[in-house]
């Protein structure tokens, strides 16, 4: 078991601590930042996720943001939930916008497959607090998670333009 969780985090703590240092890379077709994604949310039960992330004007306080995240999520309940995250998220002026996850739940060797969509609202895409719905794809469901989401995601980037 502990080992598991050893494996499912490490890649992204490493993958983090690396994008986080880095200044933003500029060429001709890609102009985007890197860094680390943290963030707490409620769906029945607390739960937390870390990951890397490519975003593009985060902190910017007139042009829109948006940013592209792989997480590593464990929702904390008497038989602990671990599971990746693929998380779009885009901000309007960088004040409200919408989020899209693709999380894929693991427990006892089953899964539980799900997509959520979500609203937030920005401070210019370094803050955001969300809400949202999540629609069950697989047929096996853990009972510990509703549909409901709710939480808070802080974007570690560089925010120098």
């Amino acid at each position: 078991m502990i080992k598991k969780i050893i494996l499912t985090f490490l890649p992204i703590f490493m993958i983090g601590s690396t994008l986080g240092q880095e200044i933003p890379t500029r060429s001709e077709f890609f102009d985007f930042q890197r860094g680390m994604g943290v963030e707490t949310f409620y769906q029945s039960n607390y739960g937390l996720g870390i990951g890397g992330l490519i975003t593009k004007n985060v902190g910017h306080k007139i042009n829109p943001n948006y940013s592209a995240g792989i997480y590593a999520d464990a929702i904390f309940v008497n038989t602990p939930i671990y599971g990746p995250r693929v998380k779009l998220n885009y901000n309007y002026l960088g004040i409200f916008g919408v989020n899209l996850n693709f999380s894929n739940y693991y427990r006892n060797g089953l899964n539980d497959f799900r997509i959520t969509p979500e609203v937030n609202f920005s401070l210019f895409g370094v803050v955001n607090i969300f809400a949202g719905y999540s629609f069950k794809v697989s047929k096996s469901n853990f009972s510990e998670l509703n549909e409901y989401r709710l939480g808070i995601n802080l974007s570690l980037v560089n925010t120098k333009q």
